[in-house]
């Protein structure tokens, strides 16, 4: 007897797992139907369109056309299509620039300087539908996943910043950790339907084998994240810390290198000034946004946070000044880490780089300083000359 169709499903789309698991729990049929072989759940068309429906899969034909092919004898998944059957989602903001309502965004701070702070400011507001950064939207649920604050701590500071405390959900095990502990996270967003969810810190859910400071590492535990929120069409905000010291530039402060940042849409980066209760939280990577700086004010005794606005001052540059040349490298990297292969042609890359206000100088000198990094390289391929950008561990 060949595969059962729940071998082939759990083995094919892994981010189903959570969905499934709730649906057979409140129909147990469906597990019978799942131990059949896929070739009869295949010639039952009406059931196992019926399957994918309460699951909350909406395309159907892709899925059967995946199985049928698995059916006759295809080992892998197919991962081509034709670009004419993708259908092209339009790009949709919670709040522009800020908060995608489908994707992974990352924050990173030094420790202490109250990254909590932040995300439960945006789950308060978003909950009640309060104004967040200055956009208003209809109130949503959000999930909480903590690992260095407990429960009434952070419920302490939802409900001090305006939360609707109905509409937030805190995660009270102590024993998630990702990739292995996925499923669980599956089970309960699929449970629950939240729109955004907040982790926080991501180094203290990681399983003992990653690597935070190795760039491979950090990007197969952050993987999984990218297909759930493609899948269950939500918003992870992830919370991180910057490694120590301050000569590195914006995009290589996050712990894990560039694989920390590699799956967010948008990057923030967290500063303050030393002896003051202001906070500046500046997008450093965008790929679908602008950039901007947003001040914040709060303290420790009164944990109610005040938005102050945008801000021409930069979380990266408090306690240390940039060069031009400093800014162009961060630009250069931005666009390398953005590019599928991690690399560019020498001509469109410099081409890109003058578009976004750069002088030729500050790039050459920019490219210069890469090399002596040890964060770029060159390649010659058909003719052309490539930077490349390197996996920094």
């Amino acid at each position: 007897m060949g595969q059962t169709f729940a071998e082939v499903v759990m083995k094919q789309w892994p981010e189903l797992s959570g969905r499934i698991e709730l649906l057979t729990e409140r129909e147990n049929d469906w597990l019978v139907f799942m131990e059949n072989p896929l070739q009869d759940c295949l010639h039952n068309r009406e059931d196992l369109e019926t399957f994918f429906n309460k699951i909350g899969v909406k395309n159907f034909e892709v899925m059967e056309h995946e199985l049928v092919a698995i059916q006759n004898g295809r080992t892998r998944r197919k991962l081509t299509m034709k670009a004419s059957e993708i259908k092209i989602e339009p790009t949709n903001w919670f709040i522009e620039d800020v908060l995608l309502e489908r994707g992974i965004h990352i924050i990173g701070g030094d420790p202490e300087i109250g990254k909590s702070f932040i995300t439960t400011y945006m789950g308060a507001k978003l909950s009640s539908g309060q104004s967040c950064f200055g956009v208003t939207n209809d109130p949503i649920k959000v999930m909480y996943f903590c690992a260095e604050d407990d429960l009434s701590t952070t419920a302490s500071r939802l409900k001090m910043n305006g939360a609707n405390l109905d509409e937030c959900m805190l995660y009270s095990l102590d024993d998630l950790s990702f990739p292995s502990g996925m499923h669980k996270l599956q089970v309960e967003i699929a449970e629950e339907q939240p729109k955004v969810v907040f982790i926080d810190v991501i180094n203290s859910f990681l399983d003992e084998g990653i690597d935070i400071y190795k760039d491979t590492s950090i990007r197969q535990a952050l993987k999984p994240f990218k297909k759930l929120a493609e899948f269950e069409n939500i918003a992870f905000v992830i919370v991180t810390h910057l490694k120590k010291g301050s000569e590195d530039k914006a995009i290589y402060r996050f712990n894990g290198s560039l694989g920390a940042v590699a799956f967010a849409r948008v990057g923030f980066i967290m500063a303050r000034e030393e002896d003051s209760d202001e906070r500046v939280l500046s997008i450093v990577k965008s790929n679908l946004g602008k950039k901007h700086n947003y001040k914040f004010h709060w303290s420790w005794d009164s944990p109610q946070v005040s938005f102050l606005g945008i801000t021409e001052q930069k979380a990266n540059d408090i306690g240390r000044q940039l060069s031009a040349v400093d800014e162009c490298e961060e630009d250069i990297v931005m666009l390398l880490e953005e590019s599928t292969t991690s690399s560019l042609s020498s001509n469109k890359l410099k081409k890109d780089v003058e578009s976004m206000g750069h002088s030729l100088a500050s790039y050459n000198r920019a490219i210069k300083e890469l090399k002596k990094d040890n964060k770029v390289s060159h390649k010659k391929e058909g003719g052309q000359t490539y930077i490349v950008l390197k996996d920094v561990a």
